[in-house]
């Protein structure tokens, strides 16, 4: 009798979208809340860089396969995720805003330019800009299915509906205009491409 022995091998897979030529995202389902949290990756010369990254299994894995992890940038202090994680693994520095100067775990930054980003005041977070016109924010903005630019609190699927807060909505209209992005990378729900500044106008 002839035994076959067949050894399967299970690689670690992340799922990352194309937003463009070496730019893609993630996202995984909050485990505290109903929305979803995304990260973005940079590929610069085959070093990576990771916008408020979501730790999933098989993120690291993949990431390596791509490049070497440099750095991570959080947008916000609330954003830590498994920001920790991933530097213990792979090396990279994590960058987090000056929201609270106590807080020494990581690397500080306010506005100014950062890693080829350049970063402006969100409200209460921060936003980056890249040389692409992409703006990545953190909690105040994000795209709905329907292609939508909806600002904090109004996106939370919690009930009654919230409405969008005019604070916020005046703030992320004006950084739209001012900084001149044409497409959102946002930290929860969907991404809008090109057509931001039409969108923030109407807000």
């Amino acid at each position: 009798m002839v035994h076959l022995y067949i050894r399967v091998i299970f690689l670690p897979h992340v799922m990352f979208s194309p937003v463009r030529r070496d730019v893609f995202r993630w996202g995984t389902p909050d485990p505290e809340g109903d929305w979803i949290m995304v990260g973005h990756l940079f590929v610069r010369n085959s070093e990576i860089i990771l916008i408020d990254p979501p730790l999933i299994p098989g993120l690291i894995e993949s990431i390596a396969r791509i490049g070497k992890p440099k750095a991570i940038i959080l947008t916000s202090q609330n954003h830590t995720r498994g920001s920790k994680y991933i530097r213990e693994k792979t090396g990279a520095t994590v960058y987090v805003p000056d929201q609270n100067p106590n807080a020494v775990e990581f690397e500080k930054y306010s506005t100014g330019k950062l890693l080829g980003f350049e970063i402006f005041r969100d409200f209460n977070d921060f936003a980056l800009l890249t040389d692409n016109k992409e703006i990545i924010i953190a909690d105040n903005a994000t795209g709905s299915a329907d292609g939508r630019l909806l600002v904090f609190p109004e996106y939370i699927p919690h009930d009654p509906p919230h409405p969008a807060n005019e604070t916020v909505r005046k703030e992320i209209k004006d950084l739209v205009k001012k900084t001149g992005a044409v497409t959102l990378l946002a930290g929860h729900g969907y991404n809008i491409y090109g057509n931001l500044q039409d969108l923030a106008n109407r807000l």
